[in-house]
């Protein structure tokens, strides 16, 4: 499989003729990837349902959590979608080293993270962006 920003034809024509059996084009959507890699590794995905809320449990903690300001969360939200988790988990260690009040926020979504949750990353983020939670100036 090759990945390539350059995407014409040639190119294209001339990645497949140099060994590859399989293109995509950079930005690379995650969905066609793992459809790709379904396809030549004759892989069966294995789906675990995703929370669609957040537990009681974490509602309470979340009261009382303070959130970075709204357009951090904002473009942590656009790096979830994208599935930019490298950019997302380096976003996440810089806030909580700058200001430790973070680390409470941070930790879980980096823990996602680290597993490439970036769907469950997204349902977080929605319910921090949709909540009236106390977020810093």
């Amino acid at each position: 499989m090759i990945s390539s920003a350059s995407v014409s034809q040639a190119d294209q024509q001339f990645a497949l003729d140099s060994g590859g059996d399989y293109f995509l084009a950079k930005p690379v959507d995650s969905q066609e990837l793992f459809n790709t890699l379904s396809k030549l590794l004759e892989l069966t995905w294995i789906y675990e349902a995703a929370e669609e809320t957040i537990p009681q449990t974490e509602t309470a903690v979340l009261a009382e959590e303070l959130l970075p300001p709204r357009p951090f969360l904002e473009n942590l939200l656009e790096l979830a979608q994208s599935a930019d988790i490298k950019l997302l988990r380096e976003k996440l260690d810089q806030i909580s080293q700058e200001d430790e009040r973070y680390v409470a926020f941070a930790a879980p979504l980096s823990e996602l993270a680290k597993q490439f949750r970036s769907e469950d990353i997204e349902v977080r983020l929605q319910h921090y962006l949709n909540r009236d939670l106390t977020h810093a100036r």
